[in-house]
């Protein structure tokens, strides 16, 4: 449509200028080429987009300024004069057909909203159907189609969205700056990850406690109150690193002295525990609400809470160039009109086997 539009507009100009419309056409055409070769990488319609734009300058011009291009300066100022209305009229014609391309542009695009399985829990689980299903599946799905967005869940590890590695601070994971993934849910906010990721509007509250996981009985002697020298197991992508343990400092001795070597992150929680099993490390520095079903008789907390959090809610994290101004004005309003806690509310009894969610996020 927009390019049938166009041919009909260089058609009225080429009647309208006879012959002497080719110097024109060729201005133009050199315009486009110009537009594919900055745009060869993009989508196939921004080369043609660009075109546009160029096209849409040429009521900004001057009188001298035009006079200055050689394809039209020897028509003289009667050709110059037959050619602004027209121009004008590109003006308006080419920012309709902008506007055109940008919505069927939006209406067609698909929204990547990541989850992970962190927990088994009823943010997030497999069902005995091997269906994937929680809170975050529940929420991603009802504010899209409230925004009439287009969205797909994309299962990944945590660190695609989020990762912290041994001597470095947590960063955007692979998937978030490579813009494989929009947005990815379930995540709470520090102060050190808002340096790498922008936060949606926050939802679901969360009380946890952050402790050391040692073996049963403590056989190794570890004291939570120093750990110089020891060996301290970090889940990645994770707020329970080494920065989190870092509020600790006035306490704890030996974490403003510990080593790279001393740090170690692991991609699951499971690995980390079998890691004390076999006295690997001397502590995993872990959620207790999180890990708290998986230590049975094997393992214990110990040591006192070290609160890292800034809100103790979940948010989505972002890209910092990546707004999804829609996605925030649809939770909120959600939470305004009653939608969202129906939403929660119908998600604590579909998924309240595996926990309580708390709709609160004051």
């Amino acid at each position: 449509m927009v390019r049938l539009a166009c041919i009909v507009y260089v058609t009225i100009v080429f009647f309208a200028f006879g012959g002497k419309c080719f110097d024109i056409l060729e201005f133009n055409d050199k315009l486009f080429d110009n537009a594919i070769e900055m745009n060869r990488v993009l989508d196939p319609d921004s080369a043609f987009t660009s075109w546009i734009r160029m096209i849409m300058k040429l009521p900004q011009f001057s009188k001298r300024e035009l006079s200055d291009h050689q394809s039209i300066r020897y028509q003289g100022d009667d050709l110059l004069h037959r050619l602004m209305p027209f121009s004008m009229m590109g003006h308006h014609f080419g920012e309709w057909m902008l506007n055109d391309l940008e919505k069927k542009k939006e209406e067609e695009r698909v929204y990547t909203i990541a989850t992970f399985l962190g927990c088994d829990c009823m943010y997030e689980y497999i069902d005995e159907d091997g269906i994937y299903r929680g809170f975050h599946v529940d929420l991603l799905n009802a504010v899209c189609r409230e925004a009439g967005k287009k969205c797909v869940n994309q299962v990944v590890p945590q660190s695609a969205c989020l990762t912290h590695r041994s001597g470095e601070i947590p960063h955007a994971g692979s998937a978030i700056l490579g813009k494989q993934i929009d947005i990815c849910l379930g995540w709470s906010k520090t102060s050190a990850r808002t340096l790498s990721v922008d936060y949606t509007e926050p939802f679901v509250r969360f009380e946890t406690e952050v402790l050391f996981v040692v073996k049963s009985g403590n056989p190794n002697n570890f004291d939570p109150n120093d750990i110089r020298g020891k060996k301290i197991g970090f889940e990645d992508g994770y707020f329970t690193d080494k920065i989190c343990l870092l509020h600790a400092r006035h306490r704890i001795v030996g974490v403003d002295t510990m080593q790279p070597h001393q740090e170690v992150y692991k991609d699951n929680f499971k690995i980390l525990l079998e890691d004390v099993r076999h006295d690997r490390i001397d502590a995993f520095f872990a959620i207790s609400g999180r890990i708290a079903p998986y230590l049975k008789d094997e393992f214990e907390f110990i040591g006192d809470d070290v609160g890292c959090v800034t809100e103790k809610s979940f948010h989505g994290i972002k890209r910092k160039d990546n707004p999804l101004t829609w996605f925030d004005e649809t939770l909120k309003a959600m939470k305004e009109n009653g939608k969202y806690h129906a939403l929660c509310h119908q998600a604590n009894i579909d998924h309240g086997h595996k926990g309580k969610i708390d709709c609160s996020t004051e």
